[in-house]
C-alpha cells in the first residue's frame, strides 16, 4: 500500500465514523471508497431495514445521482444466513473455484451474473451477526480485484461492522424516543477530550448518575474507561465494552474513542439494561416525555429559539415547559437545573 492510497483509507474511517444514518454512510462511500479500491458499481444491502441500494463512484455530478434504493434481492435466505460466524471477504472467482457456496450466499443470482465479471462481496458482521453486506462490482476486461485490494477490504470490514452498530443504536434511540409512551432504554452520552460530559439524551445521563456496586457513580467508572483507552495507544478509532453492575440491575456499556488528525478524541458511549425488560418505573420528578426532551436540549446548552427548532414547538409552549420543569425541581433558571439533575439525577 502506498502512502496516498493509505491517507485516503484512514479519511475513509474517518468519515465513515463521522456518520450516524446510513443515508450520510452511503454518501461517504460513494465519494470517498472509489479512492481506495476502484470499482464500477455496487450493492449496500442492510438487514435492518432492508435497505438495498445499487451505487457507483462519485464523478463530478450531484452525489444523489450516484445511488438508488430498489427491493430487496432474496431477503428470506439472507435471514438463514449461519450467525455466529465471521465470513471472509469473498470474490466471484472463490464461487468459480469452489473454495465459497453458492447457495449459501442470499445474492448469489447476482454473484452468478454474467455481465459483471469480477465481484467482491464484504460481508458485515458485528458480534456474531450477519448485519449487511456490500458487493464492490468490475466490468468484464478488467483486472480482477488482487490481493492488496482484498487486504484492504479484510482491514476495513471491521471498521464498516463498528459504524453499522453505531447507526443502528441511534436510530433505535430515535424510534423508541419518538414513541411517547415508552420511554427509551438506550442510553447516549459524549464525552470530550478533558472528559467533560458535553451531551447525551435523558436516558444516558439518567444511567450516568447510578451508582455501581463499588459505590462511584456510572460517570465515574465510564471516564476512567476513557482515560485507560487514552493511554492505550494511537489508534484512530477505540472500542471498549464492559458490563457494569448497578444497585439496580447491571449496565452493558460501550465506549467509542475517535481521534481527531489534531490528536483531540471523543468518546461516545451507548448504556443499556442488560435484562432489556428492565428500566426504572418512574423519575423522582415525574418528568413527562416532552419535559425530558427540553431538558435534554437545556443540557446542551441551546437557548428557547433553538429549543423550539428542533422539537417544533411555538417558543411560548417552550417556556410554559420550563416554568413547569423549574416548579417541580425547585429552581429559578437553566444553571441551577442543570447542576441539580447533572448532581441528583432526574
Amino acid at each position: 500500500m502506498n502512502r496516498q492510497t493509505a491517507q485516503r483509507f484512514n479519511q475513509l474511517i474517518h468519515a465513515s465514523y463521522a456518520c450516524f444514518s446510513f443515508a450520510e454512510w452511503q454518501k461517504i462511500i460513494v465519494s470517498l471508497l472509489h479512492q481506495v479500491i476502484p470499482y464500477d458499481s455496487g450493492l449496500f444491502f442492510s438487514k435492518a431495514g432492508f435497505d438495498c441500494t445499487f451505487f457507483k463512484p462519485f464523478s463530478g455530478s450531484a452525489i444523489e445521482d450516484c445511488y438508488q434504493q430498489h427491493p430487496v434481492i432474496e431477503s428470506d435466505s439472507f435471514h438463514n444466513q449461519e450467525k455466529g460466524k465471521e465470513a471472509d471477504i469473498h470474490t466471484i472467482s472463490d464461487f468459480a473455484h469452489g473454495s465459497f457456496n453458492i447457495p449459501e450466499e442470499p445474492h448469489h443470482r447476482l454473484l452468478s451474473s454474467g455481465e459483471f465479471c469480477h465481484i467482491a462481496c464484504i460481508p458485515i458482521f458485528y458480534q456474531g451477526q450477519c448485519t449487511g453486506k456490500i458487493y464492490l462490482q468490475r466490468k468484464k476486461g478488467e483486472a480482477d480485484f488482487n490481493e492488496e485490494e482484498i487486504f484492504l477490504l479484510e482491514l476495513l470490514q471491521p471498521h464498516i461492522a463498528t459504524v453499522f452498530h453505531i447507526i443502528h443504536m441511534m436510530e433505535a434511540v430515535k424510534t423508541i424516543e419518538s414513541n411517547p409512551n415508552h420511554p427509551a432504554k438506550i442510553g447516549l452520552a459524549v464525552l470530550d477530550n478533558d472528559l467533560r460530559l458535553i451531551g447525551g439524551n435523558a436516558a444516558g445521563l439518567e444511567m450516568m448518575k447510578l451508582s455501581s456496586v463499588f459505590g462511584s457513580s456510572i460517570l465515574y467508572h465510564v471516564k476512567e474507561w476513557c482515560k485507560t483507552m487514552s493511554r492505550d495507544g494511537a489508534a484512530p478509532i477505540v472500542l471498549h465494552s464492559e458490563t457494569l453492575k448497578t444497585s439496580t440491575a447491571p449496565l452493558e456499556i460501550e465506549i467509542y474513542r475517535k481521534t481527531s488528525p489534531l490528536g483531540k478524541a471523543n468518546f461516545t458511549i451507548t448504556l443499556q439494561y442488560a435484562d432489556e425488560d428492565y428500566y426504572p418505573a418512574n423519575s423522582r420528578y415525574k418528568f413527562t416525555k416532552r419535559e425530558a426532551d427540553i431538558i435534554d436540549e437545556i443540557i446542551l446548552g441551546k437557548n428557547n429559539t433553538q429549543i423550539a427548532n428542533t422539537l417544533h414547538l411555538s417558543e411560548n409552549t417552550v417556556k410554559t415547559h420550563i416554568q413547569k420543569i423549574y416548579r417541580k425541581v425547585g429552581v429559578n433558571n437553566r444553571t441551577e437545573l442543570t447542576y441539580i439533575l447533572m448532581t441528583n439525577g432526574r
